[in-house]
């Protein structure tokens, strides 16, 4: 196995992560009904969905200064590094638990902690389907760095626009992934710029669902690959020994 693919394994829990992130985000509401609850302005945190059984929670924040919404999400996935590298590893069968993704693929692999991804997703009816390219850098995990961290950062003007996709303007993640005695405990954040407004209803419905769409899809795929008896990946996310 070479080190690109331990490293682009890695990547795709970012980018499924992005993919809740790509969608939820909206230009800053104007309407009375989206303006900040009383004592808690724009710039916080502000509660969208949680599930204490499935100990997943997520968060949306109207920036103060930025023409978008940024989202956070945390969950404690029921599983394990090497169950996931299986899961990551099958680009073909991403349909079954991503959320709207229609096309994802590896680009160019600049080093083994840096390479390029591109990833489509159907939107709700009525909106365009939209693309990314994005720059991914990865911090593995190491016997001396206890969690491993992925960014990724939108670069637009990378490949020619492919019509009639509408192409993300901006975007940047980035995820955490740390081992625990019982799971794993992936932590993301960050922001998208959708290329054209977005309206209220679709951001909305996005924000709400997708994040926790994602989380749950993910294990429910790992037990599905466990009960199937499929041998691990011979990927790994960590380098620790």
């Amino acid at each position: 196995m070479n080190s690109f693919k331990r490293v682009a394994v890695l990547a795709i829990l970012a980018a499924a992560c992005q993919a809740a992130g790509a969608q939820v985000l909206d230009l800053k509401p104007k309407a009375a009904a989206e303006a900040p609850a009383a004592g808690r302005p724009d710039g916080e945190w502000r509660p969208v969905k949680t599930d204490t059984k499935r100990n997943i929670r997520t968060w949306a924040r109207l920036e103060d200064d930025k023409p978008w919404r940024s989202f956070k999400l945390e969950a404690l996935l029921n599983t394990s590094l090497p169950a996931l590298e299986q899961v990551f590893s099958s680009f073909d069968t991403y349909h079954e638990w991503y959320w709207q993704v229609t096309e994802a693929k590896l680009l160019k692999a600049v080093s083994p902690t840096e390479f390029y991804l591109y990833m489509v997703q159907n939107e709700p009816v009525s909106l365009p389907d939209r693309d990314v390219i994005l720059h991914v850098t990865v911090e593995p995990r190491t016997a001396t760095r206890p969690v491993a961290r992925i960014r990724m950062v939108a670069e637009p003007d990378y490949l020619p626009l492919r019509s009639p996709l509408v192409r993300m303007k901006a975007e940047e993640l980035t995820i955490t992934l740390t081992p625990q005695a019982d799971g794993v405990l992936l932590q993301a954040e960050g922001f998208t710029l959708p290329g054209t407004q977005v309206p209220v209803w679709a951001a909305n419905f996005v924000q709400r669902t997708a994040p926790f769409t994602m989380a749950v899809g993910l294990e429910r795929k790992v037990r599905n690959l466990a009960a199937a008896g499929k041998e691990p990946s011979p990927f790994r996310l960590s380098l620790a020994q």
